[in-house]
């Protein structure tokens, strides 16, 4: 394989800017194998065959011929497809675990047959039939590392009579990036601005603004909003007020280091990531401290986020531990019990259960 097919090829396609992602597998060619449709077809044209040659029937052989023969084209087609045939995976720059996202597998040199296409790493199963080139479909795909591995092929005659697989590799992957969990602020009730109304309704978060200081006379250049009017009445002079911004305090988001499971783990990632943007949306500074590294909340830590292990194409092993700010409002996300642990100054403990059953994140309690 050369290193000019293993390279990627950026390029542009209908939903938006995807990265074209390639890598050619040499000339083997897959097994040809007749169907059942095949089998009978080889049997009955050997049957019509030796009747013929008995009774020296032209016709009988004629069509004995023509079944043997189209097994034997089947066999020709498939086998000269399947040394040609190879597969490309098309995927987009980034994905999220809230969404599900358009993946697809091109196909090269079909040519007649029709070729069936299962591509284990993003769960696509779809036909590219007689010359249509690209397989597209909607996945939904848990956190962490999509495709890699082998794209499965199954190539078929158009009269469906003989077959064979292919394995074509393709190192290609997707980072699906982690979303937020949106748990806390229905379950911390009255504590901070993230609780429920009364109706059931969230309320939403305010930034805190200006913290009020008191009184001052009013300088040139004061905005009329800083004028206090009622202490101007009864001053008879122009009175502002006088506010400065709150002190900005920095949180620490800290992810428990050790051995997770992938079901907890993806629970925790989406609570840490909806406490970064909760300290972001109030003008918070916030650092999330995972695996060893700190890294101030953004896109690099959102994507360091989705590759910790265990995960999607990632294979397991205990994350390490993190150096912490002492200065900062540390939160920490913690296993505990069948679910995890939010602790932190300002959150007190909120425990988080998993439910349910099955593969991927499940469903979260609180």
């Amino acid at each position: 394989m050369s290193d000019a097919a293993r390279a990627d090829e950026p390029r542009g396609a209908r939903g938006g800017m995807r990265r074209w992602q390639r890598a050619r597998v040499g000339a083997g060619r897959g097994r040809p194998v007749p169907t059942g449709r095949g089998v009978l077809l080889l049997f009955l044209g050997t049957v019509l065959y030796a009747a013929g040659a008995n009774v020296s029937s032209g016709w009988t052989l004629l069509v004995a011929a023509m079944a043997l023969g189209g097994v034997g084209w089947a066999l020709l087609l498939v086998w000269r497809t399947a040394g040609d045939l190879d597969a490309q995976r098309v995927l987009p720059d980034v994905a999220s675990t809230d969404r599900r996202t358009e993946v697809g597998v091109r196909v090269v040199g079909g040519g007649l047959a029709s070729v069936l296409v299962v591509d284990p790493g993003t769960g696509l199963v779809g036909v590219a039939d007689r010359g249509a080139d690209l397989v597209e479909g909607l996945a939904a795909l848990a956190r962490g590392r999509a495709g890699g591995g082998d794209v499965l092929l199954r190539i078929t005659d158009p009269l469906g009579l003989v077959a064979a697989w292919r394995r074509v590799p393709d190192p290609s992957t997707l980072l699906v990036l982690p979303a937020a969990a949106s748990l806390l602020g229905r379950d911390r009730g009255g504590q901070g601005g993230g609780g429920e109304r009364d109706g059931g309704e969230p309320s939403q978060r305010r930034d805190p603004g200006p913290e009020l200081l008191g009184l001052r006379e009013h300088q040139h250049g004061d905005p009329l909003a800083t004028v206090h009017w009622r202490a101007t009445a009864r001053r008879d002079e122009l009175v502002s007020r006088d506010a400065r911004q709150p002190r900005q305090e920095h949180r620490d988001v800290v992810l428990e280091p050790g051995a997770w499971d992938q079901r907890r783990l993806d629970l925790a990632v989406a609570v840490v990531v909806e406490l970064a943007e909760e300290g972001v949306a109030v003008g918070r500074p916030v650092t999330v401290c995972a695996d060893g590294v700190r890294l101030a909340w953004g896109p690099p830590a959102r994507a360091h986020l989705a590759a910790l292990p265990p995960a999607a194409g990632v294979a397991p092993r205990p994350l390490r531990a993190t150096e912490l700010d002492p200065r900062a409002d540390v939160v920490h996300v913690a296993r505990s019990g069948g679910g995890i642990e939010v602790r932190g100054d300002a959150l007190g403990s909120v425990p988080l259960a998993l439910s349910g059953a099955g593969d991927g994140g499940g469903a979260w309690d609180a």
